[in-house]
């Protein structure tokens, strides 16, 4: 009988520390797994300015983890069976498990660290990570000798116990020996009887509110806070205002706008900052619903209802209505097609995150460098992109006066094509998204942004400025040279392609059958937006930029990646070429054009030559993974199967020749797959640049330069 009682109090604790478990299992090891992924690997890359915020915040959330789950030890048993009990004297209950927990604590900072230092290029990493760690520890001690400093009945636990001599166990005796005499002044101050009354008062509304395990008691009338509910609030309360304080800081850094530039945070510290946040503020619902008996996800169903309906998390995007004259001076594929060179250059630039970015301005710059780089700018009239070739060619038009101003040469359109994004992408999700979910205030700082503004402000800010220019502004740019652009999304509610662009595409004059299914923005919608916006757009994947509607449009239209239905680029260009040759008169001479294919991935390896065992958790996976490889393969399928034919027709009118420029990484770069967020390390960078070296890509640009040599 009393094993039985025994076991459902041990489970009943496990129950109760549900978050703190998984608090520690999410700061490690699933952390270190996740730096693995090519999708999270770029949150590690960090150097020596952000080591010691990394540290700290690591530290503080192993230290506020260790802190609740002493809570939950001492005082879970009293929340749980509703029991209104004093402080039981002396201290020193659940020694065991609590030094434990704290011991834990800081291997799981170690752990996380030393997972962090495999990613990060840091020269002094130890150094500076266990100085932090040394630093918060001794801000934690130093607060709970402060809070026991004070003689008061039901004082002496300690919440965080380290394995050092006198703190290991709940004595104080170090502490009252000197900090009572520091602080001795203020023990002598008489508290007026009225603030007695104002407290008692407080305590008796808190206890209704709030119940047993927060109140310790003197009989049935509570008589102050338990122990550690004090350092916890303090901790909360620093965590919230650093949060905040994180946030601001980085909204004005160099990554949004160039006014001045405090201590930053850095992409890892934002994610550890949200991470702290949310595990803060669950773990004070699960203690607080657990009186209850309620389950803490329908206490989170009902706050992210309420909050909804309070704040609203729908994500729109800046547009405009577009004018009839606006529209009026874009051109049709056939009037571009009048002012091209009689053999002239089309791009298809495949998606894949920064890594097509970077390999589109790569290809598109380093064609600009080589000898014939001034006939290549000319000749290139047409660069269909999406998801991340989207964003290179977005960097690559700066290259042209008027995009982003001033042109830049083509090695700044690189550099600025590979710096990073990804800071932007967590201060969005941390800080606007995060705020509206936990914190549903109208009015409130951030409200009407999000992680995919904060995006496509980044990618204005890199490019040259915010706000850039907006996309039929950039259509007179096209009689003097400047390329169509075709940046390529997905609408959700149909599933079908549209196109954002400087040019009327598809026009209204083209038949259902000669559109191919694509929509225009501005034809079809009658609206305007900007060039980043649109490029972000044909770069939405979700989670990592969330699905977004024009901000004057009504409906369900929704717009996401490109890459759902075409993540090569190809089957829009294909549209273009099809109502440009259509356009041609019958006695008008072939033009010769030369199809760019640029992708950002190595072609995948040929089938394993050895049997490989399943578990059984594939057969739950394996639905997934054949509705992505369905989508990928049909994409490409469909893409083989169509260009030939399509090529065949427009024979005799457009002479179309196609050259592909994939990326192949060299060997050393081959041992980890190429990264899918919007972080390239300097490695990553450096295997871009040597991939352009390979003999393959030295034979298509050798390709490329005899075809501007019969210009």
């Amino acid at each position: 009988m009393m094993n039985g009682i025994m076991i459902r109090r041990v489970l009943a604790q496990f129950y109760m520390l549900r978050v703190q478990i998984a608090g520690f299992l999410l700061q490690w090891p699933l952390s270190g797994w996740a730096f693995q992924t090519p999708l999270l690997r770029g949150l590690a890359d960090i150097g020596n300015r952000e080591v010691g915020m990394v540290s700290q915040l690591a530290a503080v959330q192993s230290v506020y983890l260790a802190i609740t789950a002493n809570l939950v030890l001492l005082w879970g048993r009293a929340r749980l069976d509703g029991e209104r009990v004093a402080v039981p004297q002396p201290p020193g209950q659940l020694l065991g498990p609590r030094r434990f927990i704290s011991l834990a604590s800081l291997l799981f900072w170690t752990g996380f660290m030393a997972d962090v230092r495999t990613r990060s290029t840091a020269s002094h990493f130890w150094a500076a990570a266990i100085g932090n760690l040394v630093l918060v520890l001794f801000c934690a001690v130093a607060i709970e000798e402060l809070l026991n400093a004070f003689p008061r009945r039901g004082a002496g636990y300690r919440f965080f116990l380290l394995p050092l001599p006198g703190l290991w166990t709940d004595s104080f005796r170090w502490g009252r020996a000197y900090l009572v005499y520091v602080f001795r002044w203020v023990l002598r101050v008489k508290i007026p009887r009225r603030v007695w009354r104002t407290r008692r008062w407080i305590l008796r509304r808190a206890d209704r509110v709030l119940g047993p395990g927060f109140l310790d008691y003197r009989g049935m009338r509570p008589r102050g806070m338990l122990p550690g509910h004090g350092i916890a609030l303090a901790l909360l309360v620093l965590m919230f205002v650093t949060f905040e304080d994180s946030g601001l800081q980085f909204l004005n850094s160099g990554s949004f706008a160039y006014r001045y530039r405090l201590i930053a945070p850095c992409t890892l510290s934002m994610a550890l900052s949200g991470a702290l946040f949310v595990i803060s503020v669950l773990a004070n619902l699960a203690f607080f619903a657990d009186r209850y008996r309620i389950p803490l996800s329908l206490v989170l169903l009902g706050w992210i209802t309420v909050s909804t309906w309070l704040a609203g998390v729908d994500h729109l995007f800046w547009s405009e209505p577009v004018s009839p004259s606006q529209l009026g001076e874009a051109l049709s594929p056939g009037q571009v097609l009048e002012l091209a060179p009689k053999r002239f250059v089309v791009v298809a630039a495949a998606g894949g995150g920064i890594q097509s970015s970077g390999w589109t301005a790569q290809v598109l710059s380093g064609l600009q460098e080589d000898e014939q780089g001034p006939a290549f700018k000319r000749a290139v009239r047409v660069v269909s992109g999406v998801s991340g070739g989207a964003l290179g060619t977005m960097f690559y038009l700066g290259t042209y006066d008027g995009v982003w101003g001033k042109a830049y040469p083509p090695a700044e359109a690189r550099r600025r094509a590979m710096a990073s994004s990804l800071d932007a992408v967590a201060w969005g999700l941390v800080y606007p998204d995060l705020h509206r979910l936990f914190l549903p205030v109208p009015g409130l700082m951030w409200r009407d942004a999000d992680r995919g503004w904060a995006l496509e402000r980044s990618f204005a800010q890199r490019a040259g400025r915010y706000p850039g220019p907006t996309l039929l502004s950039l259509g007179p740019l096209v009689r003097s040279g400047l390329p169509v652009v075709l940046l390529n999304s997905t609408l959700t509610a149909e599933a079908m392609p549209v196109v954002f662009t400087n040019s009327r595409f598809p026009g209204p004059e083209t038949g259902s059958t000669a559109r191919r299914g694509i929509r225009s923005f501005h034809d079809d919608f009658r609206l305007e937006t900007r060039l980043e916006t649109a490029t972000r757009l044909s770069a939405t994947f979700p989670l990592i930029s969330p699905a977004a509607r024009p901000s004057e449009l009504k409906g369900k239209n929704a717009f996401v990646d490109g890459g759902y239905f075409d993540n090569s680029g190809l089957y829009s260009l294909m549209g273009w070429l099809e109502q440009a040759g259509m356009s041609m008169p019958p006695s008008a001479p072939p033009r010769e054009v030369l199809l760019l294919q640029i992708d950002a991935f190595p072609e995948e390896p040929g089938m394993a030559a050895r049997r490989a065992e399943f578990s059984w958790y594939r057969q739950l996976t394996i639905p997934f993974e054949t509705v992505v490889g369905v989508r990928e393969s049909g994409q490409a399928e469909r893409n083989r199967n169509e260009f030939p034919l399509l090529a065949k027709s427009l024979e005799g009118r457009l002479n179309v020749h196609l050259l592909e420029f994939r990326f192949r990484p060299s060997p050393r770069c081959a041992l980890e797959p190429p990264p899918l967020s919007w972080h390239l390390s300097q490695l990553e960078q450096q295997c871009i640049a040597e991939a352009w070296t390979d003999p393959r890509i030295v034979e298509s640009r050798r390709a490329v330069a005899e075809w501007l040599a019969g210009l």
